[in-house]
């Protein structure tokens, strides 16, 4: 900030205005990413502040396509692919949530989204959550994780044929590669896999399948090996419940 310059502070009651219904949405993300970038605007917490309203935001949208959608979900991805973040965080300054409707809002997105334009920022998004932890198998119920997975694989086999936005396809399995690496390390982790989560892990397994079966490039080599591990690892959890089930049932029948 340059000497003598005074700086403007943002008031929660100033800070309305981006809750506003009667202020239009690119209005709204000009006012917000004025205020992220500004070193001269004064606000409490002001990445969590952001962040909150900008996943909010896009939790409360009815529809995932057209230019709010796009407007909103791009400046997701700016902010979070942001070296002013990254900065916050490595400092300690911010401690950032996401709660987990704004996850499964993305998750849905990433299922229905046909704008390649938003699915390129989604992906963005996606690959920032993942490195930033702010939504990964730890962090969130592995049903909507597997969901997750699903719905990269479905876009995965959507862009098999289409030459035209090999660009994307490319970061589907880049992003498709760290989520497997984070599952992966995570039934490695794992005693037993829950009765609940065998429909869903089953599920997802033929769609990586059907993926792998699709594969026929160099580029994507790490990510057959990878879903070959994740399917090994997904057999050896199975038969490491067999084997527990076992276990008790003979427990009760010496009693």
């Amino acid at each position: 900030m340059a000497p003598g310059t005074q700086a403007i502070s943002i008031t929660p009651s100033s800070f309305f205005l981006l809750n506003s219904n009667k202020v239009d949405v690119k209005k709204k993300v000009k006012l917000a990413k004025y205020i992220w970038v500004s070193s001269f605007v004064n606000l409490p917490h002001k990445e969590q502040s952001l962040l909150g309203w900008l996943t909010s935001s896009i939790t409360q949208l009815k529809c995932n396509s057209g230019s709010d959608a796009r407007c909103l979900w791009s400046t997701l991805a700016e902010v979070l692919s942001s070296k002013q973040l990254d900065a916050c965080i490595k400092d300690g300054s911010s401690n950032l949530v996401i709660g987990p409707s704004f996850t499964k809002t993305f998750v849905r997105a990433l299922e229905q989204q046909d704008n390649i334009e938003i699915l390129f920022d989604l992906l963005t998004v996606g690959m920032c959550l993942l490195r930033l932890k702010l939504f990964s198998v730890e962090t969130s119920k592995l049903e909507l994780f597997f969901d997750y997975i699903s719905a990269l694989v479905s876009i995965h086999n959507r862009l098999h044929d289409n030459k035209e936005h090999s660009d994307v396809r490319k970061k589907v399995g880049l992003l498709l590669q760290d989520v497997l690496k984070q599952l992966l390390n995570h039934l490695s982790k794992a005693t037993v896999v829950e009765k609940g989560m065998m429909y869903f892990m089953k599920t997802t397994l033929l769609r990586l399948l059907k993926v792998r079966d699709t594969i026929n490039d160099d580029d994507s080599r790490e990510l057959i090996l990878l879903i070959d591990d994740v399917i090994k690892s997904f057999l050896g959890s199975r038969k490491m419940t067999s084997m527990q089930k076992k276990g008790k049932k003979n427990e009760k029948a010496g009693n």
